[in-house]
Parts: structure tokens; sequence; C-alpha cells
């Protein structure tokens, strides 16, 4: 034989009640404690001016004198009336390997948009060329100590908007 198991719906009704308003005062505080804190750090969002306009590879501190162990490459694209590549062309280069020219090729179409150019063709395409350099450990060694040398003397640009290089293939461009 099952055993009967009962319960008081008026304890029951009671708990759920008191969960539920224990769960909006907990959302309560955690609107006002986050709005304090957005009212908080508001000044120092509104200091901020937005990052300057640049492509995707250009620093000011960059070099696109060649060094030792660095691959280079003159890279030809036609781009569209905004920017984006439609075709790509290597020029003179030291790349080792067809299919690492191939390689610097394909990045430059999947994920590089350069700044409209303002000398625009009639026809929406505009042929514009890029230095592309794989950097060696040298150049490398010497991109960062100039980095941390413009900071230094430049102390109103923001290290974020510069942040894209962090991770990506290191190419400079002038």
């Amino acid at each position: 034989m099952s055993k009967l198991v009962t319960c008081s719906i008026r304890n029951t009704g009671r708990r759920a009640i008191r969960d539920e308003r224990s769960e909006r005062l907990k959302r309560r505080r955690f609107l006002v404690i986050g709005s304090l804190v957005l009212l908080g750090s508001a000044p120092a969002f509104a200091d901020k001016q937005p990052c300057p306009a640049r492509e995707l590879g250009s620093y000011p501190w960059g070099s696109i004198e060649s060094m030792s162990g660095d691959y280079s490459a003159w890279v030809y694209l036609d781009v569209d009336y905004k920017g984006y590549p439609q075709r790509c062309y290597l020029g003179q280069n030291n790349v080792i390997g067809e299919e690492t020219r191939s390689n610097i090729c394909r990045s430059f179409l999947s994920s590089w948009r350069a700044i409209p150019p303002e000398n625009r063709s009639p026809s929406g395409v505009t042929r514009i060329s890029r230095y592309f350099v794989l950097l060696g450990r040298k150049h490398q060694a010497q991109l960062d100590r100039a980095k941390r040398q413009y900071f230094r003397e430049h102390s109103d640009q923001r290290p974020e908007c510069f942040e894209e290089e962090a991770g990506k293939s290191k190419l400079a461009s002038p």
C-alpha cells in the first residue's frame, strides 16, 4: 500500500509568496546598485573621445623598412567606393612559397577594409597599394619598443584605439 503524503496548501502558498517577494527585492537591489555604478562612472565615459578612423594594421609607430628575417610584399588592391577590396595582386616581394603569397591576398580580401580613397574613379573601382610586412623577431622587438615610446610621448592617445593588433597577424602598413 502506498503512503499518503499531505501538505498544507496554506503554507505552500505563503512560501511561494515569500519567495516571489524575495526575488523582487533582489532584482530591485540589483537595479539600484547597477544604476549607481553607471551614474558614478558617467564622467569617465564622457571624457573619452571616439577613436580616429584608420586602416587595420596602420600604426603611427610603424616602420616600413625591412629588417633581416622579414618577408615583405607590395600588395595592389582594387577597392570599391566603400573601401572593400575586390581583387588583390602581389608586386615585388620576397615571400617564399606560393601558398603564403596566396594567404596574404586572401587575408586582405576577407578581413581588411581601406578608408575610402578620396580620388575614387568614376567606375567605382580604385587601385591602391599597401606595403605588407610579415615581421621577423628583430622587427617585432623594435616595433614593441616604438609602441611603448609612442604612448609615453602621446599621453592623449588611448591604447584601446589600437587593440586589434593583439592576437592578429603582425602586419605593418604605411
